[in-house]
């Protein structure tokens, strides 16, 4: 008998550890979609606010994450673009274009 409360008890420590370490992810989550809004220029409040609202915070978190990747990729044509400008090899692919 004391056994099976023992095995009980350690299985109640684990419910309580495991919920607490979700809890703790949960929480990071949420502190990182609140950083997230506040970088486009929502007060910390507002963040805040908008994260309890599931869709509007899923849907804004998504264009985020896309306009921030467009962005990313542009960068990366714009820094070809300038690297070949500032080595010539612009000048040289527009004359092998043209003949």
């Amino acid at each position: 008998m004391k056994c099976t409360s023992g095995v009980a008890s350690s299985v109640f420590v684990w419910q309580f550890v495991k919920f607490n370490s979700l809890s703790s992810v949960t929480q990071n989550m949420a502190n990182d979609v609140i950083s997230l809004f506040m970088k486009i220029g929502l007060t910390e409040q507002r963040a805040k606010e908008t994260t309890k609202n599931e869709v509007l915070s899923q849907t804004l978190k998504e264009v985020i994450i896309q306009v921030q990747s467009q962005k990313n990729g542009l960068q990366m044509i714009r820094a070809k673009y300038d690297s070949r400008k500032l080595t010539g090899r612009f000048a040289q692919d527009d004359s092998r274009n043209r003949g």
